[in-house]
């Protein structure tokens, strides 16, 4: 559930002041859970523009119908960042689904032979201060999500946030339309069909569960 009016950041990212996600999770995210164990998690976060980011307000796991008991032992083995980071992805705009596809396909080497970004080119700025943005609302590493998304080593993804942040990418809310056309238009440099269906966008979400590394 989504609440509030919208918040518009730079670089023209819509983000919902308050989420509130009942979720699924397994032995991934709570390492005390058998295989084929599942829990619920109940979280809200909300978004604090002076951090730039969501921050948890509230977290909760009901055991259901599984035959333990919710307390230190096991609390201490959820993994509390990576099930918000999967709401907040949940809860962001569908047309994001490129820039976190891309991140994900080069974590994965499918996309060893992708054409480089063309580092000084405008769009290039635009998508680096996007997937900044998108690392740092969750809580991530965003110098690091750069590199991995757009396939540098860390010193050359800082260089690129400094040139995104001299441009003025990082600090305005600049063309909506434009972060919206720039994510779209990786669909088709990953030569993926740009026609995503909501559900095809959340079965891929759910796909990524474990991928994104330790809490």
């Amino acid at each position: 559930m989504l609440s509030g009016r919208s918040i518009l950041v730079p670089p023209g990212l819509a983000l919902k002041p308050i989420i509130e996600a009942d979720l699924s999770a397994g032995p991934r995210e709570i390492r005390a859970l058998e295989q084929g164990e599942k829990a619920r998690v109940q979280l809200r976060l909300e978004y604090s523009e002076d951090a730039g980011q969501y921050e948890i307000a509230h977290f909760g796991v009901d055991r259901r119908d599984l035959a333990l008991e919710i307390g230190g032992t096991l609390l201490r083995t959820v993994k509390v960042h990576a099930i918000a980071r999967r709401a907040i992805a949940y809860s962001l705009p569908i047309w994001t689904l490129g820039v976190i596809m891309l991140r994900d396909k080069r974590r994965t080497r499918e996309l060893d032979g992708l054409e480089p970004f063309a580092p000084t080119a405008v769009e290039t700025l635009h998508l680096t201060a996007l997937v900044y943005r998108i690392a740092e609302i969750s809580n991530e590493n965003p110098a690091f999500a750069v590199a991995e998304t757009m396939g540098l080593k860390q010193r050359t993804a800082t260089n690129w946030i400094a040139r995104a942040r001299a441009a003025g990418y990082m600090t305005t809310v600049l063309d909506q339309a434009a972060a919206r056309r720039i994510a779209m238009g990786l669909f088709e440099r990953m030569g993926i069909e740009e026609a995503i269906t909501e559900e095809e966008h959340q079965e891929f979400l759910a796909s990524l569960v474990g991928r994104d590394g330790d809490d």
